[in-house]
């Protein structure tokens, strides 16, 4: 779960900074007025296809996560008043430190 956060962390500053670079570049992205015009045209359309497939990118992970939260609340309720969820969280937990080969 904290790795999803911190993806979609990690794709909303870069599509910050992508948007910032975009803006300070002040490129005419029609392509006229000479061959460095057109370069810099093209340029800045491949920066926006990025950015928009990041942006996309960022959504579906924001739904996944959504979902998986939802389902989340669903498994947990039943399971807190066995005394289950303590002994999940916590094997998750582990599995997530082995995977990542970090504490989380």
């Amino acid at each position: 779960m904290e790795q999803k956060s911190r993806a979609l962390n990690y794709i909303s500053q870069f599509s910050m900074l992508l948007s910032s670079s975009l803006a300070a570049a002040g490129v005419d992205s029609s392509g006229t007025g000479g061959q460095q015009c057109r370069e810099q045209g093209e340029a800045l359309s491949e920066l926006r296809q990025q950015l928009q497939l990041v942006e996309d990118e960022a959504e579906l992970l924001r739904r996944n996560l959504a979902d998986v939260e939802e389902e989340n609340k669903k498994v947990a309720g039943p399971m807190s008043s066995t005394g289950l969820l303590h002994r999940c969280t916590v094997l998750m937990s582990s599995s997530l430190v082995f995977m990542s080969g970090t504490a989380v």
